[in-house]
């Protein structure tokens, strides 16, 4: 008989199968078998099944214990970033879940957090809970808040925020590529909204923020981007004005996916050799606040977590499950970490 033929005939008779084998239940048990089969291995992500099975432990695969922690809770930024990845919308996480986030990290061992973006000022009232919380329940032993310009930093944030106000907030990294005015894209001000900084505004609003940082007890680091069209500057000009806590110097790399050659363009940065980069540092060698990061050694020393509450791997091009789903170190299991460098104090750390 042909199988056509006798698959049509189960379906009517009790002949051929028993009456509890049809082939609607025979398909319907196939299915639920392959997809829990998938779920289980970790191939497909389904909320009401049981939780899939932990990856397996590799003994060359370094699980870091999470004690310095990027969070960036959001991605929505007012600007084109050439070294992250930011979005003009975001998934944004409520506190709640941010807590719980947070609790779970600190038990794993988290001693220092970094909460940037995206613009994480975008959302200065669910920032400040989460700096405090971060603080005062938590016992976090460092928090830092980076922002991308100095601009967007409002004095009523860090008089709420910082050390002498009781806050939770230790440090505050801005970026500030130094006074050549290069780049074009659009600026956020908190008055004036979208708007081109010029020279002399940035330069003032980062004047403006040191003196509130040194008024209300709040570290200010800088950190600076040097491409192919600062590393020739001489910046001690306005370090010597500003005297951060730190001035971290960040070689640029070229960042591409997928093979885009137009990114370094249309972000308006252009990479620098090490050799280009050694030189802007030995010009600039007397600031004892100094601390540069060549390309190399870009990424190490710390987890990212993303806005889903993921841990991104040392690539940032994949993803854990959620930690509020499958804990700290199940997450981090599931990724590899070989060949990442954790030998990183908490004085260089943000």
């Amino acid at each position: 008989m042909p199988l056509s033929t006798l698959l049509r005939t189960s379906t009517t008779t009790t002949g051929l199968l028993p009456p509890f084998l049809n082939l609607n239940l025979l398909l319907s048990l196939t299915l639920s078998a392959l997809l829990y089969t998938a779920h289980a291995h970790g191939y497909l992500h389904i909320p009401y099944l049981l939780p899939r099975k932990p990856a397996p432990l590799d003994n060359e695969n370094k699980i870091p214990t999470p004690r310095s922690i990027h969070y960036h809770f959001t991605r929505t930024c007012t600007r084109t970033c050439p070294t992250t990845h930011t979005h003009t919308y975001t998934h944004i996480e409520p506190l709640e879940n941010h807590k719980t986030a947070l609790r779970l990290l600190a038990e794993a061992g988290m001693r220092s957090i970094t909460f940037a973006g995206g613009e994480p000022l975008l959302y200065a009232v669910l920032l400040g809970q989460m700096v405090g919380f971060c603080k005062r329940e938590l016992g976090v032993e460092c928090v830092v808040v980076v922002v991308s310009r100095a601009g967007l930093v409002p004095e009523s944030f860090l008089r709420e925020q910082g050390g002498k106000g009781k806050g939770g907030l230790d440090v505050l990294a801005v970026g500030f590529d130094g006074g050549s005015g290069y780049g074009h894209t659009q600026d956020w001000d908190w008055n004036r909204g979208y708007r081109h900084g010029s020279r002399r505004e940035r330069m003032l609003a980062l004047e403006r923020v040191a003196g509130w940082c040194r008024a209300y007890g709040v570290k200010l680091q800088v950190n600076t981007v040097v491409d192919g069209r600062r590393v020739g500057e001489d910046m001690n000009g306005w370090v010597d004005r500003v005297r951060p806590w730190r001035w971290v110097c960040f070689q640029y790399l070229e960042v591409r996916e997928d093979g885009d050659k137009k990114d370094t363009v249309r972000s308006g940065f252009e990479p620098v050799s090490e050799e280009q980069f050694d030189e802007f540092c030995e010009r600039h060698k007397r600031q004892m606040c100094l601390v540069a990061k060549p390309g190399r050694s870009a990424g190490d020393g710390h987890l990212v977590v993303d806005e889903y509450l993921r841990f991104l791997d040392p690539t940032g091009k994949k993803a854990s499950r959620s930690i509020l789903e499958v804990g700290v170190e199940r997450a981090l299991g599931s990724l590899c970490w070989k060949g990442v460098s954790w030998d990183v104090g908490l004085e260089e750390e943000g």
